[in-house]
This record gives C-alpha cells, sequence and structure tokens, in this order.
C-alpha cells in the first residue's frame, strides 16, 4: 500500500481502512468544509462515504496507482482528504487537485504539506504536467494554500458555481512543472 509521509505526525495513505466510513461521516458533516468545497454533499452519510471509498477504489485501478488520499495522523486516523480529479483522456498531463481538513488541525502548517506532497506525487507517479485547483473565490484560506505552493491565479470565474440557491464566484490556480 502507498503509505507517504508529511511529517513526525501525519501521514498519507489510500482510503478504505477500518474507520474511514466513521471518520468521513464525523468530519464531513462540518458546514463550514461543505460551505468551502465545490462537490461535498451536506448532509454526509455513510452511503457517501461508502461511495467516496469504492471510488478511490476505481480510480485506483483505473490509473495503476492511488490517486485520493486519506491524511491521516500516525496512528491512523482519518483526519482530511486530497487527491485528483477530473482526468481527461485529452489532456492526460494535467488533473485538479482537491482537499480538505478537520477543524481542529487547521491552522497548523499541514495542509500546505499535503497539497505540496501529493503535487509531487502527482508529477512523478501519475506525470502530471499542469495541476489545477479551483477555488470559491472567498475562500481565502485555500487561496492561501495554494500560493504557499506555487499555484498562481490564473482566472476569477464569475458565477461559475451554484450552490446553497445562490451562484458563488470562483478563482482558478495552477502550477506548472
Amino acid at each position: 500500500m502507498v503509505s507517504l509521509p508529511i511529517n513526525e505526525n501525519i501521514v498519507l495513505s489510500p482510503p478504505g481502512e477500518p474507520g474511514d466510513v466513521v471518520a468521513y461521516v464525523y468530519w464531513l458533516n462540518d458546514k463550514d468544509i461543505f460551505d468551502r468545497t465545490l462537490m461535498l454533499p451536506y448532509p454526509y452519510t455513510e452511503a457517501d462515504a461508502h461511495w467516496f471509498i469504492n471510488h478511490c477504489r476505481e480510480n485506483e485501478a483505473l490509473h495503476g496507482k492511488p490517486v485520493d488520499f486519506a491524511i491521516r495522523l500516525v496512528t491512523g486516523e482519518l483526519i482530511g482528504g486530497c487527491g485528483y480529479h477530473n482526468f481527461h483522456a485529452m489532456k492526460p498531463h494535467q488533473a485538479e487537485i482537491g482537499y480538505w481538513l478537520a477543524a481542529p488541525y487547521r491552522g497548523q502548517g499541514i495542509m500546505p504539506l499535503v497539497v505540496e506532497t501529493v503535487c509531487q506525487y502527482g508529477v512523478r507517479e501519475l506525470g502530471l504536467l499542469r495541476i489545477e485547483a479551483p477555488i470559491y473565490a472567498f475562500n481565502a484560506a485555500s487561496q492561501r494554500v495554494l500560493e504557499k505552493c506555487g499555484f498562481a491565479e490564473e482566472g476569477y470565474l464569475r458565477k461559475a458555481y451554484f450552490k446553497n440557491e445562490q451562484y458563488h464566484d470562483g478563482k482558478l490556480f495552477a502550477r506548472i512543472f
């Protein structure tokens, strides 16, 4: 199994370990995470967690290696996630990165380390040359993570997303390797 160390306390590994379903349901029912991510459902159910873990396994089989990672304490407890999506057959050199982190672990410098590690993995293992990160324009914390990791803002996406019965502007960040 692929395991990527982040620091002495944090490691990345594919989702699907015992306890992951419970952890996903617990952490992803945080309205703040829902409000700042583009694709997570709310409320987040056990069925959603099972679907996601199966989806990760299908993606791993398709790509021959993991493309989604659980952020874990070294004890194995899941506290977040980071991975790739929107691969396109006509553009095999690029993908989108997405990520989230449980509230008690934010503001500790974990996410920039995770994003950088997953980017380097994407270049080395998946052959990526361009990694994109679309975010909500109001998500200043995510913007700081991306800027710390060398991503540049490439565009402002007016009314690009519809969530919570309203339209939201977005920003597109990208990093070229």
